[in-house]
């Protein structure tokens, strides 16, 4: 994985963001991820879970750089929010925690 936009910007919150390529390591079908890491306003169950209160990491996949990079400007503009991509997320469990 090679992270291709790191300290790309923050979100309006202050939260960061940044872009992933996971084209090098071919284990997923949408090989581009948009990650932020926002505090989670709620505690899931088990282990690796995002807890309430805590930053977690919410990754978005994407199958084109393009595709990411405008969801991550969009995210950085204050245009979109993070739960407008709850269909694009890794963990669609992690999209109440938003």
């Amino acid at each position: 994985m090679n992270i291709i936009r790191r300290g790309s910007g923050y979100l309006p919150d202050g939260t960061a963001i940044y872009i992933e390529d996971w084209t090098p390591d071919k284990i997923q079908y949408h090989p581009y991820v948009v990650a932020a890491f926002p505090v989670s306003k709620v505690t899931l169950p088990g282990t690796w879970s995002p807890d309430a209160g805590r930053k977690f990491r919410y990754g978005m996949t994407f199958e084109t750089f393009r595709e990411a990079a405008e969801c991550a400007d969009k995210l950085m503009r204050g245009e979109t929010k993070l739960g407008d991509y709850a269909d694009n997320l890794e963990r669609a469990e992690y999209a109440q925690c938003v």
